[in-house]
């Protein structure tokens, strides 16, 4: 059934025009429902303009927060060298949207949310250290002053990294094929250093660090989605319209961020670091989206589709006389300017740190999670 569904699929798309995107309808069934092509032109048009063109913004809006999302501030201030792997995600929540369709009626439930995964490998380093003059303010033997205001003490750098190809397969439901691909730099500058508020590690002051770095990501995402989920098609006379649909999809995302940000934080009990603070995010680029959906299409009282769907028949079944293809395509802009609060967890075992980061901006929410060495 699924190579089946995944030939008809293609074949359907050849026969639409490669470099414009609609909606048709296919089959000798389609005389018989109460939907006309001028009708199926509106509905591209307003399902364009009042969803996937949200949909795109939604999409921008997750991956500039994913990229604004640098290597971990755990300790705000390094005194040596940090290496580890991190995944950074912008989300914006999932909503289910009616989107009304001029001279017909409504397509109700249409899922929408933005989503996006920037995952890295990074490593950094205080400048004391590499060249040989480290300061660590929670070192009680060490002789040396504070360093003065541009000493090399002063400033952590980092960088991050990866390139990486994942499929997943969902069996019979479809599969993902990810490209990612992302380059980041950071300087941090001590602005206040950290002290000890109490004996030993039982309480520190993680002293106050501002930054700034330049980010960019590529992600390449292609999809397919050969058990589809059904639509509802209401029209204003009260006829519905079920449409099983199955779903080819690819999206590119192609961003470069700077963010400038200032985090300071406290450690109690050794184990935990508590971090906080937030920032800006200068942001170009944007996401490009291609999708097309395919599937027979029915009235909600066709008895002998609905009979054929229960069975399980193939969508090749003569109990389907009729086929809506959509062709979309479109483009996101990220916000040029995203403002964002950090607030973090350290969980401190020696020399290995667990941590976690939640950012928030304007109707959009991202995460850090990872695992580094600290020496």
């Amino acid at each position: 059934m699924k190579i089946r569904y995944i030939c008809l699929l293609l074949g359907m798309l050849a026969l639409t025009p490669s470099l414009q995107a609609q909606i048709t309808c296919t089959g000798p069934g389609c005389a018989f429902l109460p939907i006309s092509q001028s009708t199926l032109d509106q509905m591209y048009y307003d399902l364009k303009t009042q969803y996937m063109d949200k949909l795109f913004e939604d999409m921008a809006a997750a991956s500039a927060l994913a990229n604004a999302s640098g290597p971990p501030a755990g300790t705000v201030n390094l005194s040596g060298w940090t290496l580890g792997a991190s995944v950074g995600a912008g989300y914006l929540p999932l909503k289910k949207v009616t989107v009304p369709i001029t001279g017909y009626g409504e397509i109700k439930d249409m899922p929408r949310a933005g989503a996006a995964v920037n995952p890295r490998l990074f490593f950094g380093c205080n400048l004391g250290w590499l060249f040989n003059n480290p300061y660590d303010p929670f070192d009680t033997d060490a002789s040396q002053s504070a360093p003065f205001f541009l000493s090399p003490a002063k400033f952590d750098v980092y960088v991050s990294f990866i390139e990486d190809r994942r499929t997943f397969d969902s069996g019979d439901q479809g599969h993902i094929i990810v490209n990612t691909r992302n380059r980041g730099f950071d300087v941090r500058y001590h602005l206040v250093e950290g002290k000890p508020l109490a004996a030993g590690p039982l309480l520190r002051f993680l002293g106050v660090s501002v930054g700034a770095g330049y980010h960019t990501s590529l992600l390449d995402l292609n999809a397919t989605q050969t058990k589809g989920q059904k639509l509802k098609l209401n029209a204003a006379s009260g006829t519905s319209m079920i449409w099983d649909g199955a779903v080819l999809a690819s999206m590119r995302s192609e961003l470069k961020t700077i963010p400038i940000e200032v985090m300071t934080g406290m450690q109690f009990l050794y184990f935990l670091n508590f971090t906080f603070g937030g920032g800006m995010a200068y942001n170009k680029g944007g996401v490009d989206f291609n999708i097309t959906r395919v599937g027979p299409v029915y009235l909600s009282g066709d008895s002998a589709a609905l009979l054929a769907a229960a069975a399980g028949q193939s969508v090749t079944s003569s109990a389907y006389t009729s086929y809506l293809t959509m062709a979309l395509n479109g483009s996101g802009k990220v916000p040029k300017n995203l403002a964002y609060g950090k607030l973090g967890i350290d969980i401190n075992l020696l020399w290995l740190k667990v941590f976690v980061e939640g950012m928030y901006a304007k109707r959009a929410y991202g995460a850090n999670l990872g695992v580094r060495f600290q020496m």
